[in-house]
């Protein structure tokens, strides 16, 4: 069986993993061969679900001035990468978006407000690049995995 290394999320300590076997304990069920980490289809499922649940429980206790009002005007939330990094941001064109940041791909965008975007931005904020504002996050397995949920989710529902 294939083993790959990761670091784990919470201790940055290196960990091996079969790449076969979805890495939640207990669990005897395949990965998915495409995700970017070893978890099966429906602890993903799972997990993208108990995100979405939470994220309302993000701790708002603490002061934030936000470079702009935070608006629930619908637009696009999206996910670009320019090389190492990734930028979470919000716009009603991100391909625009794409261009006007020299990014490398649009990974993923989907509908949404500038709060969703505050919402991502507090969820990854351990990743956030220093010197570069508060919008850009190192590309890393677990904000790899996320986009990857967020497509794969996409892919169910359609």
């Amino acid at each position: 069986m294939q083993q790959i290394s990761r670091r784990n999320s919470s201790t940055s300590a290196p960990v091996t993993v079969d790449a076969a076997a979805c890495c939640v304990p207990e669990c005897d069920r395949d990965a998915e061969q495409d995700s970017p980490f070893p978890i099966c289809l429906p602890h993903a499922r799972t997990a993208f679900a108990f995100y979405v649940r939470h994220t309302e429980d993000i701790d708002d206790s603490r002061p934030v001035k936000p470079v702009r009002p935070i608006r629930e005007k619908v637009g696009r939330v999206y996910f670009i990468r320019r090389g190492e990094m990734v930028k979470i941001g919000w716009s009603q064109a991100p391909e625009r978006r794409l261009s006007s940041l020299n990014g490398d791909a649009l990974l993923y965008h989907t509908v949404g407000t500038m709060r969703d975007e505050a919402l991502l931005h507090r969820a990854f904020e351990v990743y956030r690049v220093p010197n570069m504002g508060r919008e850009w996050f190192w590309l890393n397995d677990d904000l790899a995995g996320f986009i990857e949920l967020l497509r794969n989710y996409r892919a169910e529902v359609a």
